[in-house]
């Protein structure tokens, strides 16, 4: 089983720490308040510390319940 790290707004490097120190083995992504574009550079990043890091998207359908909607970057 491999463990992931929940990505989020105000991150810092701890996400690289733990995957370059082998405490983890992935990422779950939330787009909620990235632009793709920076996305895409963080993924790119990642895989610089491992090509083998597991990248995963959260979904983020609970923000369609929300009342007034708030889509960020959805």
């Amino acid at each position: 089983m491999s463990l992931l790290i929940q990505h989020g707004y105000g991150k810092s490097d701890k996400i690289e720490r733990a995957i370059s120190e082998g405490k983890v083995r992935g990422v779950i992504l939330s787009p909620k308040d990235e632009t793709p574009e920076s996305l895409k550079d963080y993924i790119r990043a990642l895989d610089r510390i491992t090509p083998k890091v597991s990248v995963l998207f959260d979904p983020q359908f609970y923000a369609s319940t929300i009342s007034p909607v708030k889509e960020g970057n959805l």
